[in-house]
């Protein structure tokens, strides 16, 4: 006799197959949401687990407490492999993994995050608000004789690159490097990553250090005012940060500087498109001040531009009164507890006054590093597109990128007049 335990964790694994199938049909990735809400309501349990053997959690409360919790950790087991890759299939590029931010713990991730975070601080974020307008203006500008245009290609992916590029002091006329090379390595941080997309990634990766060695060598001669001389001048305990951690944290901060932001922002006017009361309410509230802030933070609750994290359970980890073993994973839903009932009010509604706390940057030791930055970026460049050409509206349905991590869509054509 099958009990209702199991039929609930049946129904369980059957919707995190979904949620998780790269084959699944496109409107799976177009609406994610619908599956969070399905996943909650099959049991009482605060956790799902799949037939794979990971637990999933959906509720801000379980998200937010497994995320502050020294029970559980982010490095993962690479041993295992990754994404559905072998250790063997992914070759030299595990060690890209390995020492990146995102999968550190403890006080090597405090170590490294110190060195950097200076840079990301609200006093220091709000110093560069001029620099992003004059940014925001100019591609604005560029814009202007345009009937149609993909917002993703002209606005959406160049404000955050130009932007960390110039914190790091990086040349203007090698952003196009980046826009090549930088999309090879996200995929690494999804659920299910083909080998060959570790061999892509691996060339990007040289691609990336042959660029950056000089660059490092040459602050080190000659130290200018921008991140890539703080860092590589920087000392702990009377010794220079390691060679590959330095290069894969100016990697990371490239990558997740732009991926981050681009999604914001594409996420955020699509869902203003989607949502004429609300694009009208930011297109005409020029004389509230409260109202960019407060937008951003509802865009980034109600179409989070990072969906998922993992973290893996040490001894004695438990999720509610729900006891785990070690090395257990759990998928943590961000974009689920973001959609949480039992936090939000009415959260499939978009509001722009709302302005709740949410957990699209994560939570605890590992919130995003640049939350400050991509909030200012978005505070800006939103408001700004749509009340410069406020007849803005869709030219073409957007086609979501088939990703379950990262959320966000492979172009989005708008109509400026």
């Amino acid at each position: 006799m099958v009990t209702q335990a199991q039929q609930h964790g049946g129904a369980a694994a059957a919707i995190l197959d979904q949620l998780f199938d790269p084959d699944a049909p496109s409107e799976r990735f177009a609406d994610p949401y619908a599956l969070y809400d399905q996943l909650r309501s099959t049991t009482t349990k605060p956790v799902h687990r799949a037939d794979t053997g990971e637990w999933a959690i959906t509720r801000a409360a379980d998200v937010e407490a497994v995320l502050r919790s020294t029970r559980w950790h982010s490095t993962p087991d690479f041993s295992q492999g990754w994404g559905g890759t072998s250790l063997d299939e992914m070759g030299p590029q595990v060690e890209l993994l390995r020492r990146t931010l995102l999968f550190m713990d403890g006080e090597e991730h405090a170590r490294l995050r110190r060195l950097v975070q200076s840079a990301f601080t609200p006093k220091a974020v709000s110093a560069l608000r001029p620099r992003v307008e004059a940014i925001v203006d100019d591609l604005l500008d560029a814009m202007a004789d345009r009937d149609t245009v993909d917002l993703i290609t002209e606005f959406a992916f160049p404000v955050p690159v130009i932007v960390i590029a110039e914190m790091l002091g990086v040349s203007p006329e090698d952003r196009d490097l980046f826009r090549t090379q930088i999309p090879k390595l996200t995929p690494l941080l999804e659920a299910n990553t083909p080998p060959e997309a570790f061999a892509a990634a691996g060339e990007a990766a040289m691609t990336l250090a042959m660029y950056f060695q000089p660059l490092f060598e040459q602050r080190r001669q000659s130290p200018r005012d921008d991140l890539i001389s703080a860092l590589v001048n920087a000392e702990v305990d009377g010794e220079h940060i390691d060679p590959l951690d330095l290069l894969v944290t100016c990697v990371l901060l490239l990558g997740a500087g732009h991926e981050t932001t681009m999604n914001l922002i594409g996420n955020g006017v699509l869902a203003l498109l989607r949502n004429p009361d609300q694009l009208a309410l930011l297109r005409d509230g020029a004389g509230d001040e409260s109202l960019p802030r407060s937008a951003v933070e509802e865009l980034l609750r109600y179409d989070s531009p990072v969906q998922l994290t993992v973290r893996r359970a040490h001894p004695g980890a438990t999720i509610g009164d729900v006891e785990v073993e070690a090395g257990d994973e759990v998928l943590v839903l961000l974009g689920a507890a973001n959609r949480d009932p039992d936090r939000f009010d009415d959260p499939a509604t978009l509001d722009l006054r709302r302005g709740a706390p949410h957990v699209a940057f994560g939570y605890g030791a590992h919130h995003c590093l640049g939350s400050a930055l991509a909030r200012l970026e978005g505070e800006v460049a939103i408001p700004a597109l749509v009340r410069r050409f406020p007849a803005l509206a869709l030219d073409a349905e957007p086609v979501h990128r088939r990703t379950r991590t990262l959320r966000g869509v492979e172009a989005l054509h708008v109509r400026l007049r």
